[in-house]
């Protein structure tokens, strides 16, 4: 499940979202909708394993500022404050913020983890 907020943030953020800016969604699915008719349907799934939509939402987030290393895990701020090796010395940090929490999405899903925790930590505080 990703909660309509985060797909209203990448839309606005610059996810195409196959050209419809409008939609209608249940868990498992969002139905695509054209001036009022409904027009597709896709399966949630499809977003979540688009990379596009992970970068428009990291843009919406702010996750630039937030980056974490995909190797190690460690924020780039507390890196640039003391930097370290990652992970042995063969690895350079990477850090690629949408990457990040879509990695951590995906290995939340694939272990059995809480969806519903991880897009409530994800998501700003009200």
């Amino acid at each position: 499940m990703i909660p309509e907020q985060c797909i209203k943030i990448a839309i606005e953020n610059g996810y195409d979202f196959w050209g419809y800016k409008d939609f209608k969604m249940d868990d498992e699915r969002v139905v695509l909708i054209y001036n009022g008719d409904c027009m597709d349907e896709r399966p949630l799934s499809d977003i979540a394993q688009d990379p596009a939509f992970w970068q428009a939402l990291g843009k919406g987030f702010g996750w630039d500022e937030k980056a974490f290393c995909n190797h190690c895990y460690i924020d780039k701020q507390s890196w640039e404050e003391k930097p370290r090796k990652c992970a042995g010395d063969w690895l350079k940090h990477e850090f690629n913020d949408w990457l990040y929490h879509a990695l951590r999405y995906f290995e939340t899903l694939l272990t059995g983890g809480n969806l519903e925790q991880f897009w409530k930590k994800l998501l700003p505080k009200e």
